[in-house]
């Protein structure tokens, strides 16, 4: 069966497609924003202020991706970004990495992260949007890699370019 089919995907896998399909929501996000998309996206990065301190609240991080992919007017594109959020949820790599200690201080990085992509956002600048949100999830992408590794020194991820070969256009 598909992995498609069943959900069942690796953790370098669901990153590549949310940096594929997220970054290119994003560009198309400023290109269609709204007063009210803003304020949503600023009243999620006052919440997630009071995670600073904490493991990363990953209803907020997920509702944060929401809105953005909401913010194109298209509900395909915002049902598609919770859909990958549900199979990382359904993951046990996710789950298993979320409870790790190391979680604390990634709740500062994810804010300062979700605050340039907003920052973007607000400027209506598509290229800002797409290279903010396609280094965040790049970011994620690392981190990853680094409690895996330190689990595992064997572990080998799939790899893949970070940077894509246009993302310019």
């Amino acid at each position: 069966m598909d992995s498609f089919l069943t959900g069942k995907v690796g953790p370098f896998e669901l990153l590549q497609a949310r940096q594929l399909i997220e970054s290119t929501i994003a560009a198309f996000a400023a290109t269609q924003i709204v007063k009210s998309d803003l304020e949503k996206l600023s009243d999620v990065l006052e919440q997630e202020k009071e995670y600073l301190d904490l493991p990363p609240n990953e209803e907020l991080d997920r509702y944060f991706h929401c809105l953005v992919a909401g913010a194109t007017q298209n509900a395909l594109l915002t049902d598609l970004v919770r859909y990958i959020w549900d199979v990382r949820k359904r993951d046990p790599i996710w789950q298993e990495l979320k409870q790790q200690d190391e979680q604390r201080e990634y709740s500062q990085r994810g804010y300062e992260e979700h605050k340039a992509i907003l920052q973007a956002l607000q400027r209506k600048d598509p290229m800002a949007a797409k290279l903010a949100m396609w280094q965040h999830l790049e970011n994620i992408n690392d981190r990853v890699t680094k409690q895996l590794e330190s689990k595992e020194p064997s572990f080998d991820r799939f790899l893949f370019e970070s940077v894509p070969l246009d993302i310019k256009a």
